[in-house]
């Protein structure tokens, strides 16, 4: 490019441009090492006048691209350069209609279809940094721009939907050819949900109904991602919308399966309150949203299920693999939940996976002194200094039961001791409250008291045998 038209298209300095035109036209076309035209430049430094006089002395700088693959038309969209961009349309059209030369045919179809290295139009890029004027006058020019999708797959419509250009989604469904795709086989509904813009959702469930039932490459719809955002005010558009969208699961989960794991209590009594068994629904080991909140430790989650009649059915429920979920809370170790479930009197604490009980399960666990979650912390109840070999007043004890010991803490003793009860208190007779019986006996007399126990579940197992 001559130095003297990159001066001038930089300062936006007219009379040279005519100076320079007059010697000679072809002086117009330069370029710089990464292929930027003075246009280019004109219009990154909003020099609109000299942009309108370069480009009406030289029509075919509007298809020009730079070394990223971006023409004027792109700058300017991206820019939010409405009254540039126009101008560009307008000589495009002029051009078109006077049958001047541009190579390729229809200069007004090429300068809007063109992309950038990035599969970018200038439509993408105008919605991408929210000029939505723009983008309308960009998508009235040329509507098959609305078809394009850029190297993330996302189509100008999940991007006006994601960032809530309402007008543009509205103009977009309007064009029966429109794509509405985006990254992973989100759709401008999933985009719209995520990113809470509820007039946009209400669009495209009215005017793209096929949209709520479509998933992502994961076998995700736009409702399961307003549970998994705990996003209430979605979930309801998507219920009114259609209820049975509650049942849809992805490949492993439902959106009620993600308010357990979760701990979204809201988003359950929503999908339950459209949807009275949709809580029933099991993933693909069987589990169902009891079994995966008492694996995730949502204790609130938990409570709520066990006072919802509605979903008692969940609480003795085995998974493919024979656990019920007290098994499960006794694998896992949180006291909390274990308590909310042995006060419940509709649980069995009798169930069997296998030959063993809850009971036994607990007691099976590899070092539960170790793993036990005291308020969602691990704890460590003693040091192996304190019971040399695990023994403990003349009586070998399993790691399990190292906690125990009168010299740990007295408030894992006293947590212990009540899970004991609440297990132990419909089987075996104490002489006074279970739970201060146990708390004042010494570790070797809890641990005969859990001996009893094992040989009355272990007959007990072999009777249902």
């Amino acid at each position: 490019m001559d130095t003297r038209l990159l001066d001038a298209a930089v300062s936006g300095n007219v009379a040279v441009l005519n100076q320079l035109v007059r010697e000679s036209p072809k002086i117009l076309l330069g370029k710089t090492p990464l292929n930027n035209t003075a246009l280019h430049f004109a219009v990154i430094y909003e020099h609109e006048q000299f942009a309108k006089e370069l480009c009406l002395s030289s029509p075919p700088l509007l298809l020009a691209t730079n070394s990223n693959g971006e023409t004027p038309l792109h700058i300017a969209a991206m820019a939010g350069h409405h009254s540039m961009a126009t101008f560009f349309i307008q000589v495009a059209t002029q051009v078109l209609r006077s049958g001047g030369d541009i190579e390729g045919g229809d200069p007004l179809k090429q300068m809007m279809m063109t992309t950038d290295k990035k599969g970018n139009t200038a439509l993408h890029h105008a919605l991408r940094h929210g000029h939505s004027s723009l983008a309308l006058e960009l998508l009235q020019a040329e509507p098959k721009q609305s078809e394009l999708i850029d190297s993330n797959h996302e189509s100008p419509m999940y991007i006006a939907a994601y960032r809530g250009l309402a007008d543009a989604v509205t103009a977009l469904v309007q064009i029966p050819s429109s794509n509405h795709g985006g990254y992973y086989g989100h759709t401008a509904l999933h985009a719209a949900t995520i990113s809470e813009h509820s007039g946009i959702v209400e669009t495209l469930l009215r005017e793209r109904p096929e949209l709520a039932k479509a998933q992502n490459d994961h076998g995700t719809i736009a409702l399961v991602h307003a549970a998994v955002g705990n996003k209430l005010e979605m979930l309801r558009l998507h219920l009114r919308f259609d209820p049975s969208l509650a049942y849809i699961m992805n490949q492993q989960f439902s959106a009620f399966h993600y308010a357990a794991r979760l701990g979204y209590v809201r988003i359950a009594e929503e999908l339950i309150r459209h949807c009275p068994d949709s809580g029933f629904l099991v993933d693909r080991q069987g589990r169902n949203a009891l079994h995966l909140a008492i694996i995730e430790g949502q204790v609130d989650f938990v409570k709520y299920i066990l006072k919802t009649p509605a979903l008692h059915g969940l609480l003795n429920q085995p998974d493919d693999d024979g656990s019920a979920p007290l098994h499960l809370a006794a694998e896992t170790c949180n006291p909390e939940i274990l308590r909310a479930l042995l006060a419940y009197e509709r649980v069995d604490r009798a169930a069997l996976k296998g030959r063993f009980s809850a009971l036994d399960i607990f007691f099976d666990r590899v070092e539960p002194a170790k793993t036990l979650k005291w308020d969602g912390k691990t704890s460590t109840s003693c040091s192996t200094t304190e019971h040399p070999q695990g023994s403990c007043c003349g009586v070998q004890l399993r790691p399990c039961l190292w906690h125990l010991h009168p010299r740990c803490s007295q408030c894992l003793h006293q947590e212990t001791c009540g899970l004991l009860s609440l297990f132990l208190c419909r089987v075996v007779p104490f002489p006074s409250s279970p739970i201060s019986w146990l708390c004042g006996r010494s570790a070797s007399s809890v641990f005969v008291m859990v001996g009893r126990f094992a040989r009355i579940s272990s007959n007990r197992s072999s009777y249902r045998e």
